[in-house]
């Protein structure tokens, strides 16, 4: 098998489970570490791949990975169909307004409105979040069917747990998804980044399939329970008003 080969192996298997060190990419890839640390490295060089914030022996892509992929995507164009929408949430509240596309059991960041407060969640355009773990996630996999709902929880493997908060098993997770199916918006509390609390709604394709959401984002102090139905209903509404206005072709 060539090098090239070697390279673009290694580069789905950061993409399905970043973050990802080089021994677990060996192992799930029957690769010896030697070749896989050179194609890790190589990847790193050409800026395709990059080591995680938050564990820098783990590997994640990079933006330049996901903005190839966002033009397959069509996130260039979700973008502009929510940007008025955004710009409205960001004016009522001054809080982080996010834009998120759904990427099998993830969702990718593809654009945000960041809060001038000095205390606020930090979040790049390219970030990419296990669907469980956030308000957008637990948003679209509410407006999901049933068996997309179960592919997007069963893999095989655990689900993985960012914070204390984060559910991880799924008779916890299926009663967040009722409950946002109920109200038309998901709402978490330290589920991504302790201390953060998140309001998302999923934006709906002509098919009535989600395949985006908008959330807004703060610190659980200025995001508390007593304006969650405010929020909520506001963000809600911005979403819907983006559905059923647009054909998502999602990448093969």
């Amino acid at each position: 098998m060539s090098a090239v080969s070697h390279a673009f192996r290694v580069f789905e298997a950061v993409a399905q489970w970043q973050p990802i060190g080089v021994s677990a990419v060996a192992s799930s890839l029957v690769m010896s570490k030697s070749t896989t640390q050179r194609a890790l490295r190589a990847l790193a060089d050409e800026g395709w791949i990059e080591p995680s914030h938050n564990d820098s022996t783990k590997w994640v892509i990079t933006t330049k990975a996901f903005a190839l992929g966002s033009r397959h995507a069509g996130a260039t164009s979700v973008r502009e169909l929510t940007r008025t929408a955004m710009g409205e949430l960001f004016d009522a509240f001054g809080e982080t307004v996010h834009l998120s596309i759904l990427d099998g059991r993830h969702l990718v960041v593809v654009e945000l409105l960041e809060t001038t407060a000095p205390v606020r969640t930090h979040t790049r355009i390219g970030d990419r979040f296990p669907l469980h773990a956030t308000a957008s996630g637990i948003a679209m996999l509410a407006d999901m069917r049933a068996s997309a709902i179960r592919e997007s929880l069963d893999a095989g493997q655990p689900l993985e747990q960012l914070t204390a908060a984060t559910p991880t098993d799924l008779a916890s997770i299926e009663q967040r998804v009722a409950t946002a199916r109920t109200s038309g918006y998901a709402v978490t509390e330290g589920t991504r980044h302790e201390g953060i609390s998140a309001i998302g709604a999923a934006v709906l394709d002509r098919g009535g399939d989600p395949f985006a959401a908008i959330s807004v984002s703060a610190p659980s102090a200025r995001l508390p329970e007593s304006v969650h139905a405010e929020v909520g209903e506001q963000v809600r509404k911005a979403a819907r008003r983006c559905s059923g206005v647009y054909n998502y072709e999602r990448a093969t």
